[in-house]
């Protein structure tokens, strides 16, 4: 299941990302991004009713609690968009590298995962940006071994071939994404492969 994030200003500053601004534009229009993303995907996380001590209804609260797993280090200004606004969240990180002559290309260098809360049964896997989609697929497997089935891909970029690489493998996973590129098109922007080479870790 794919679905496309859809926000006026979000074209805006897509756009801005694709003309390869200047590096602190860039990550500025990054951070405004993803703090709309934060907000988009998290408009249908359920509430609970909240009654004060003598049973009169005041409003709303959210009480569960969501595991974000970032993919780190790209994934780190998606994850602070989400802890600025969530109520309750766990964080968890998983790292990368790539390794020639491996079947899909990438090792695991560390994970690390919170002691599980009984609360936390829904699962935000945080990545920039999907090229290949093998790291999303190894992240989603890693997650799963910590028997978590709620689990939704939120990204930035995609290439389509990424997503279908992930959907091979996961068919009924959600993936949010913001803009969805062919591969040629994804290989032009220029800010982003800079981004991914000098990201400060």
């Amino acid at each position: 299941m794919i679905y496309i994030l859809e926000h006026s200003l979000l074209e805006h500053f897509l756009t801005l990302i694709k003309t390869n601004p200047t590096a602190s534009h860039f990550r500025s229009a990054i951070s405004k991004v993803s703090q709309i993303v934060a907000t988009l995907t998290t408009k249908e996380l359920e509430l609970e009713e909240y009654y004060d001590a003598d049973e009169n209804f005041i409003g709303y609260k959210f009480s569960s609690t969501i595991l974000l797993f970032a993919v780190f280090p790209t994934g780190l200004t998606l994850l602070q968009a989400f802890t600025n606004i969530l109520p309750n969240y766990l964080t968890g990180f998983v790292s990368y590298e790539q390794v020639r002559n491996l079947e899909d290309g990438i090792v695991e260098k560390f994970c690390i995962l919170p002691e599980k809360d009984k609360d936390a049964k829904k699962v935000f896997v945080l990545d920039f940006a999907i090229n290949t989609g093998n790291t999303i697929k190894n992240a989603v497997s890693r997650i799963l071994l910590e028997n978590f089935t709620d689990i939704s891909v939120i990204s930035i970029f995609s290439t389509t071939d990424g997503i279908e690489n992930i959907r091979t493998e996961f068919p009924n996973l959600p993936i949010y994404v913001c803009s969805l590129e062919n591969k040629e098109d994804f290989i032009r922007l220029k800010t982003l492969q800079e981004y991914f080479r000098n990201i400060s870790i």
